[in-house]
């Protein structure tokens, strides 16, 4: 739920942008076979590699090597150099 409304999306690119605001409406994770999950993400528009890095952010998160703080504090204070990978 942290990445579900307008916000400053500069973390999630790996391209310097004038303008990294987004509105993510709508972000799902499915099971739908055991051993696969889709993620499925809407937005008004993305950024290059936005949903790449968000999805490795949700995969960090889940594998304990970043916390909920983390990306509160990536989506305040951007810094690509810290979200998870593509």
């Amino acid at each position: 739920l942290l990445f579900i409304g307008t916000h400053n999306f500069a973390s999630f690119t790996t391209i310097a942008y004038e303008d990294t605001m987004r509105t993510l409406s709508q972000l799902q994770i499915v099971q739908p076979m055991p051993d696969q999950l889709q993620i499925q993400l809407v937005g008004d528009r993305f950024l290059y590699k936005m949903a790449r890095r968000l999805v490795g952010t949700i995969v960090a998160v889940g594998k304990g090597n970043m916390s909920l703080s983390d990306i509160s504090r990536l989506i305040t204070n951007p810094d690509r150099a810290k979200s998870g990978p593509t």
